[in-house]
């Protein structure tokens, strides 16, 4: 894990190949060591990391605030349930943050939209 570790931190600052003498290491793609630097748990927290203005925003006193949070708080389980579900990087950036649709026919709207993108990977 540690040869692992030392090889993720050589390419993330730039050194050229190879970045392990392991020939295992050299020719096979791993999982990090460390989830929180996976390809898409990096896009997953950079894109809930630019909602926090919104949250901030919706977390004033009253019924209008709680009702904000609550379709935030919606949308972003929603997100990462979607995220989550297909798993690349590349269909989280495509598909963004979504927001929890309030009928029927917006829903189908997005149901539609996640197979493009699904689809058109």
């Amino acid at each position: 894990m540690a040869r692992r570790e030392a090889a993720r931190l050589r390419r993330a600052r730039g050194d050229p190949r190879p970045w392990s003498e392991d020939p295992v290491l050299r020719c096979t793609r791993l999982c990090n060591v460390k989830r929180e630097h996976d390809r898409t748990a990096v896009v997953v927290r950079r894109l809930l990391s630019a909602q926090e203005n919104d949250w901030g925003d919706a977390s004033g006193a009253g019924v209008a605030s709680y009702k904000e949070r609550d379709e935030l708080a919606r949308g972003f389980v929603l997100s990462v349930v979607l995220w989550r579900r297909f798993g690349s990087a590349d269909f989280i950036h495509k598909l963004g943050l979504v927001r929890c649709p309030p009928s029927p026919a917006s829903l189908t709207v997005l149901r539609e939209r996640i197979l493009d993108v699904a689809c058109g990977l």
